[in-house]
Protein backbone atom coordinates (compact mmCIF):
# COMPACT_ATOMS: atom_id res chain seq x y z
CA UNK A 1 0.00 0.00 0.00
CA UNK A 2 1.72 3.23 -1.10
CA UNK A 3 -0.12 5.68 1.20
CA UNK A 4 -1.70 5.29 4.64
CA UNK A 5 -4.23 7.96 5.62
CA UNK A 6 -3.33 9.37 9.03
CA UNK A 7 -5.92 12.15 9.34
CA UNK A 8 -8.70 13.78 7.33
CA UNK A 9 -10.38 17.16 7.50
CA UNK A 10 -13.78 17.78 5.92
CA UNK A 11 -14.80 21.34 4.97
CA UNK A 12 -17.75 22.89 6.82
CA UNK A 13 -19.98 22.42 3.76
CA UNK A 14 -18.95 18.75 3.41
CA UNK A 15 -17.86 19.17 -0.20
CA UNK A 16 -14.07 19.24 0.24
CA UNK A 17 -11.61 17.05 2.09
CA UNK A 18 -7.91 17.18 2.93
CA UNK A 19 -6.19 13.87 3.55
CA UNK A 20 -2.90 13.75 5.47
CA UNK A 21 -1.03 10.56 4.69
CA UNK A 22 2.17 8.60 5.30
CA UNK A 23 4.13 7.08 2.42
CA UNK A 24 5.85 3.69 2.53
CA UNK A 25 9.22 5.46 2.86
CA UNK A 26 8.08 7.21 6.08
CA UNK A 27 7.56 10.70 4.64
CA UNK A 28 4.23 12.52 4.84
CA UNK A 29 2.10 14.61 2.53
CA UNK A 30 -1.47 15.69 1.84
CA UNK A 31 -4.03 15.53 -0.93
CA UNK A 32 -7.11 17.63 -1.60
CA UNK A 33 -10.42 16.08 -2.72
CA UNK A 34 -13.89 17.34 -3.61
CA UNK A 35 -17.22 15.55 -3.48
CA UNK A 36 -18.90 15.01 -6.83
CA UNK A 37 -22.62 14.51 -6.46
CA UNK A 38 -23.33 13.97 -10.14
CA UNK A 39 -25.66 10.98 -10.56
CA UNK A 40 -22.89 8.96 -12.24
CA UNK A 41 -20.01 10.19 -10.03
CA UNK A 42 -21.06 10.23 -6.38
CA UNK A 43 -17.58 9.95 -4.93
CA UNK A 44 -14.49 11.85 -3.78
CA UNK A 45 -12.37 13.11 -6.69
CA UNK A 46 -8.83 14.46 -6.45
CA UNK A 47 -8.30 18.18 -7.04
CA UNK A 48 -5.58 19.03 -9.52
CA UNK A 49 -3.22 21.96 -9.13
CA UNK A 50 -1.72 20.97 -5.78
CA UNK A 51 1.59 19.21 -5.57
CA UNK A 52 1.98 16.46 -3.02
CA UNK A 53 4.51 17.88 -0.55
CA UNK A 54 7.13 15.64 0.99
CA UNK A 55 7.67 16.41 4.68
CA UNK A 56 9.17 14.51 7.61
CA UNK A 57 6.19 14.23 9.96
CA UNK A 58 2.43 14.49 10.31
CA UNK A 59 2.57 17.91 12.01
CA UNK A 60 4.54 19.35 9.07
CA UNK A 61 2.05 17.87 6.59
CA UNK A 62 -0.82 19.50 8.48
CA UNK A 63 1.01 22.85 8.60
CA UNK A 64 1.61 22.69 4.82
CA UNK A 65 -2.05 21.91 4.20
CA UNK A 66 -3.25 24.73 6.49
CA UNK A 67 -0.92 27.17 4.70
CA UNK A 68 -2.19 26.17 1.25
CA UNK A 69 -5.89 25.41 1.74
CA UNK A 70 -7.91 28.48 2.70
CA UNK A 71 -10.87 26.80 4.37
CA UNK A 72 -8.63 24.45 6.37
CA UNK A 73 -6.52 27.29 7.73
CA UNK A 74 -9.66 29.11 8.81
CA UNK A 75 -11.11 25.95 10.40
CA UNK A 76 -8.10 25.78 12.72
CA UNK A 77 -8.36 29.41 13.85
CA UNK A 78 -9.85 30.17 17.23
Amino acid sequence: MPHVTEREFISPDGRNKVELYRRENGTFGFRVWYWSDLPTEQCWLAVSGFSEPIVADLAAAEAEARDRIGWLGRAGDA
